[in-house]
């Protein structure tokens, strides 16, 4: 984990004149040696969110890591830009030169139902629906993933969509999968 940040609130060399995702972008590229960034991972890094507050005038940019084409779990970059566009702030969770180095050994269900077990929980997963699941946010302009999608089964409270990631473990990332079980809530 490393950030970056300005006393004097500029981290850019001067007023931003373009957008600000390409001036977060030359900022990273410029002090890639603070996180140790390749230059593919400079390239595999991708605009998730960005949104403005009202009070301040501050865009808040937050970039995803991706590695093999799939999102690296809690790999993420966040950029802050002043009201006159310059570079504030600059701290990330990254993985920077991460070596995939595995293939799925479960597919999505018998992940869930893996899970399930593994809670004492009575389940086998049933696919119901191929699930279009937001991953872009703020004031970009909505994308979505298509997720798998298994039911709940009436052991979890919400159907359960599961994304494909890259889970780091140090310099080396293994693939999983990421999911929620929502179990019922008792009085």
């Amino acid at each position: 984990r490393a950030s970056r940040s300005s006393p004097g609130g500029d981290l850019t060399g001067g007023p931003g004149r373009r957008d600000p995702g390409g001036m977060a972008r030359d900022c990273m590229r410029a002090h890639s040696g603070i996180w140790r960034f390749s230059g593919e991972d400079l390239d595999n890094i991708k605009l998730r969110s960005r949104t403005t507050l009202a009070d301040t005038g501050t865009t808040i940019l937050l970039f995803g890591q991706y590695a093999d084409a799939l999102p690296v779990f809690q790999g993420e970059v966040l950029v802050n830009l002043s009201s006159s566009g310059r570079i504030i702030s600059v701290g990330n969770e990254v993985f920077p030169q991460l070596l995939v180095a595995s293939r799925f050994a479960l597919s999505p269900g018998q992940a869930v139902s893996a899970a399930a077990n593994a809670l004492n929980l009575p389940y086998a997963a049933i696919q119901t629906i191929d699930t279009p699941v937001l991953r872009t946010y703020g004031t970009l302009t909505p994308e979505y993933d298509t997720l798998p999608t298994f039911s709940g089964g009436g052991v979890f409270s919400a159907d359960i969509p599961v994304r494909s990631v890259v889970f780091p473990l140090g310099a080396v990332g293994r693939y999983a999968y990421e999911f929620t079980l929502v179990t019922p809530q008792y009085q």
